[in-house]
């Protein structure tokens, strides 16, 4: 069941990404070939369009580090295996990188919100969800490039820590984020 936090701004109908790599041999040179992944919000089905062929692969389904990839597994610098391919998501086009952040910001809000909320009980907030991310000495990050997946599990694991000390409170609170 989808938790009443990660229900947000209405995504748009397709997310749409860019990865590129180096495909050939020293031998007989490298090419530079560009890939389109496209997720179709509503069906949960993937496209994948390869520069330098008209075809396009229609999938189900790619696996991911938490099982099939979902909308929250999608953003700039997610690495996914697309056709057998370790691929880093690149660039998202502008409607998809406007929802990712979007989402981010509002997700990032409510993370501070239970985190004053578990202060109020003299609880300190466990480190936050950031722990796990690669560190890149950037002044700031590419755009669409929030992990998702990882806020939202931040946001579940202050949840589970209020509903432990104040059920009730955690109750008010989930409801109040519809």
């Amino acid at each position: 069941q989808t938790p009443p936090w990660a229900r947000g701004a209405r995504p748009p109908r397709v997310l749409e990404f860019r990865s590129w790599f180096q495909e050939g041999s020293s031998r007989c040179g490298f090419v530079r070939r560009e890939l389109t992944l496209q997720y179709d919000v509503v069906t949960g089905e993937f496209l994948v369009k390869l520069s330098g062929t008209d075809k396009g692969y229609s999938l189900t389904h790619i696996m991911g580090r938490y099982g099939p990839v979902e909308i929250w597994d999608l953003f700039v610098g997610a690495n996914i295996n697309i056709l057998g391919k370790p691929t880093t998501l690149m660039q998202a086009n502008l409607k998809t990188s406007d929802w990712i952040e979007a989402e981010a910001k509002r997700l990032q809000k409510l993370q501070k919100q239970l985190g004053a909320e578990l202060r109020k009980y003299g609880l300190q907030p466990p480190a936050s969800s950031t722990a796990g991310e690669k560190l890149v000495m950037r002044k700031r990050q590419n755009k669409g490039g929030h992990n998702l997946r990882q806020l939202l599990g931040g946001i579940s694991q202050l949840y589970g820590e209020l509903e432990r000390v104040r059920p009730g409170r955690a109750a008010e609170w989930a409801a109040s984020t519809t």
